[in-house]
């Protein structure tokens, strides 16, 4: 899994998605987050 070290600043409002439970929820633009990759697998 590949993530960023510094968090980046929305410039709008996201859709995502929250693990575990797998609710949409929206993250309002100026929120700090970090960008997460995974690749492949289950």
């Amino acid at each position: 899994m590949n993530h960023a070290v510094e968090p980046i600043e929305l410039a709008r409002d996201c859709e995502a998605i929250a693990i575990p439970g797998g609710e949409t929820v929206t993250l309002p633009k100026g929120t700090a987050a970090f960008l997460t990759q995974s690749l492949g697998g289950s």
